[in-house]
């Protein structure tokens, strides 16, 4: 079962990463890994475009909730999936 879904807001809480502990992300996608974890793949930055600087893949323990998104978090999560 995974703990957040497509859209949820999440904070940071994994230390070693490009972004700083606490920033707040936005969930565009989650899977399965190999090992059966959840992985969630975050958006950063909603304002600039989608490139490997403002989106990562993180474990359950990585993030905890920040509240649901709101529609523009919603809609910018949809147009990065389009432009993929």
């Amino acid at each position: 079962m995974t703990k957040f879904k497509v859209g949820d807001r999440v904070r940071l809480l994994a230390e070693g990463e490009p972004w700083p502990v606490g920033e707040i992300g936005t969930v565009l996608e989650v899977f399965t890994g190999d090992d059966g974890e959840s992985v969630y793949y975050v958006r950063y930055y909603p304002d600039e475009p989608a490139y490997t600087h403002n989106c990562g893949h993180h474990l359950d323990d990585d993030l905890e909730f920040a509240g649901p998104a709101d529609s523009d978090d919603v809609r910018t999560a949809s147009e990065t999936r389009e432009r993929n």
